[in-house]
């Protein structure tokens, strides 16, 4: 796995694309999730749609905040 700066410099030079990184980490999630069950919701189709619209303003050589195209799980710290 990368960290958020390696995956943003590799979508920068078109290394990788927004979609192949959400693809490679939801299939980490698949391959894990059954064994540790981290996560209450997965929405998987959601996260491969907004890929493909960074992916889309890449292409047309629009530029990207820090955070565009990487994959992000938000912990629940609330005692259910």
């Amino acid at each position: 796995m990368y960290t958020i700066h390696e995956l943003h410099e590799k979508l920068k030079n078109k290394d990788l694309s927004a979609k192949e990184i959400a693809s490679m980490y939801i299939k980490r999630i698949e391959e894990q999730d059954g064994i540790i069950g981290a996560y209450l919701e997965k929405n998987f189709e959601n996260a491969l749609n907004d890929a493909q619209k960074v992916d889309e303003r890449i292409s047309k050589g629009e530029e990207i905040k820090d955070v565009e195209g990487i994959p992000a799980a938000i912990k629940d710290n609330i005692c259910t």
